[in-house]
């Protein structure tokens, strides 16, 4: 099975919501995992710029991330999404405007 068909699959599945706190919850723990070795000394001087989470993903949770980011930009158009919340806050401006009209 292709990587691309497994990540849709998994978003069928669990949906954007599980995937999205999935995610979160991962970084959250790698995250924890980098500020508890944060007095790591390493030869570079750009250490901190260097030094993020992602460096402390194991390779399983890289895995995991990879698979959710891939079904989240298959399965989503977050530019469509935006555009149709764009629409709607217009639409109630309007509709507002309206009223206050014909209050007035």
């Amino acid at each position: 099975m292709k990587v691309e068909e497994l990540a849709i699959k998994r978003f069928n599945r669990f949906g954007r919501e599980a995937l999205t706190n999935i995610s979160e919850r991962i970084s959250l723990r790698a995250e924890a995992r980098m500020k508890n070795n944060i007095n790591y000394e390493a030869s570079a001087d750009c250490w901190i710029s260097i030094n993020t989470p992602q460096h402390w993903l194991t390779v399983a949770e890289k895995k995991v991330i990879h698979s959710i980011s891939l079904a989240l930009m298959l399965c989503t158009n977050p530019a469509e999404e935006a555009r149709q919340r764009n629409l709607a806050r217009v639409q109630e401006r309007r509709e507002r405007r309206k009223a206050l009209s014909l209050a007035a």
